[in-house]
């Protein structure tokens, strides 16, 4: 990476650090205002004009609280997924598309939100003592439900998806995949150059669902033994079972952060709040305790992602013989995406489930 590349590449990683670090302070912030103001009483209040049903309670209190937090937020999404994005000149999407993608994610977010903590006050009034458990099981089966659909009725909302009309690289890559023994559905190109300049590739979906998604940004400016590179990779993923093992360590941490908040919010409750764990006035102290129980264990959960990315990298180069294309399409991707080259330790713990570029390189090299 030349110097020039270098630096900037630094300074919107730094931006970007910085910034995700502003975000979470001040999402915790505000929910302890809204915790200690009196305002989720008021929420409550408010939602209990409408309906005495605590069902109907609870969705419209969620509904409110959503709505309220977005008005305070909205700034932060803007500035990240938007202004930052310009300044850098990574994307090319104007305001009118990006509002538009702002809101079918809060629509959408807002149903999967509205559904999970219905879900987590069932469980709270049916099971007090136990629902940690069953609210873990029902977030590991909703996020399966959700990994389902993805590439099938989430991505086309915001992506134009086509069948890739390359045969060509179309019957290399299937073949590629018939020799993992990972059967797809069939290749789709993903247009993300309508919104981004930034490459990407996945192997999106489980089950019938599964299809491989190649962005054109990727496909205009790649080679096919890179793009057969970015394949493997994925291909290893799923010959290792890596996402099923992520899975099951997400259900686990689950589990482990529902009886932590179990245990920890008792206390808080019956000391501070004088509310009981079923009682939605108290949801943004249980979002708080949440959010900084996973934001905890982020470093142990990132270091086996990236443990997992290595190995796929082994694999990879195992599968396609081509350790020079693999290399390159690091170099190329991380100049593309403005990647930082170099993180501190601490940034790295904390934001990367990805080797940084270099360190896969040289874990390549070591091969032989």
């Amino acid at each position: 990476m030349q110097d020039t590349d270098y630096s900037v590449a630094k300074k919107y990683s730094s931006i970007k650090y910085n910034f995700a670090i502003f975000e979470m302070c001040f999402t915790f912030i505000l929910l302890l205002i809204i915790q200690f103001s009196g305002l989720s009483h008021t929420f409550r209040s408010f939602a209990a004009f409408f309906s005495s049903k605590e069902i109907v309670i609870i969705a419209i209190y969620a509904i409110v609280l959503g709505g309220f937090t977005s008005i305070f937020t909205i700034w932060l999404d803007y500035f990240s997924g938007y202004k930052l994005e310009h300044k850098f000149e990574l994307s090319c999407q104007n305001l009118s598309s990006w509002i538009k993608d702002y809101l079918k994610k809060a629509v959408m977010g807002g149903i999967f939100y509205i559904i999970i903590i219905q879900a987590l006050y069932f469980f709270l009034r049916r099971f007090p003592s136990t629902w940690w458990v069953w609210t873990a099981f029902f977030y590991l089966f909703f996020s399966l439900f959700i990994a389902r659909i993805f590439p099938v009725f989430i991505i086309p909302l915001f992506y134009k998806l086509e069948k890739l009309k390359d045969e060509g690289l179309k019957d290399k890559l299937l073949a590629l995949a018939k020799k993992t023994g990972i059967r797809v559905l069939d290749i789709y190109r993903i247009g993300l150059s309508s919104k981004t300049k930034k490459a990407n590739a996945a192997l999106a979906g489980i089950g019938s669902s599964k299809r491989i998604l190649l962005s054109d940004t990727l496909l205009d400016n790649y080679s096919s033994e890179e793009i057969e590179a970015t394949l493997a990779h994925e291909l290893a993923h799923y010959k290792y079972r890596h996402i099923w093992k992520l899975i099951l360590i997400n259900f686990i941490t689950t589990v482990v952060t529902f009886l932590f908040i179990y245990i920890l919010f008792s206390y808080i409750l019956t000391s501070m709040l004088e509310l009981t764990l079923s009682d939605i006035r108290a949801f943004p102290m249980l979002a708080f305790i949440f959010m900084f129980f996973n934001i905890a264990i982020t470093p142990l959960l990132n270091a086996v992602s990236r443990r997992f990315e290595l190995q796929a990298d082994a694999e990879a180069i195992r599968l396609t013989k081509n350790p020079e294309a693999f290399i390159s399409l690091m170099e190329k991707l991380s100049k593309q995406n403005l990647s930082d080259p170099d993180p501190s330790k601490a940034v790295e713990a904390f934001f990367y489930n990805h080797p940084p570029a270099p360190k896969r390189i040289k874990a390549v090299k070591a091969l032989g």
